[in-house]
């Protein structure tokens, strides 16, 4: 990846830049939505209730939701 762009000459520095941007903001936005998702889901009021309750979906739906947040956060992550 140069600095050049051989065809047109202009500087592709900038565009870079607003790309490795965007990827970090993606991560950061990512991060923040699993970490609110374990903290509301490991809180001990929320925690109580899932472990009271006799169908086993709230906490497998739960599960679900926390794997999708990780994947979206490992994805971002390879970008």
């Amino acid at each position: 990846m140069g600095t050049e762009n051989p065809e047109t000459g202009n500087l592709e520095a900038p565009r870079v830049i607003n790309q490795l941007r965007f990827s970090v903001g993606l991560l950061q936005r990512n991060y923040v939505e699993l970490v609110v998702a374990i903290r509301h889901i490991s809180s001990p009021l929320v925690a109580f209730e899932m472990v009271g309750m006799d169908d086993q979906w709230h906490r497998k739906e739960a599960m679900a939701e926390v794997l999708y947040l990780l994947h979206n956060y490992g994805t971002a992550s390879r970008t």
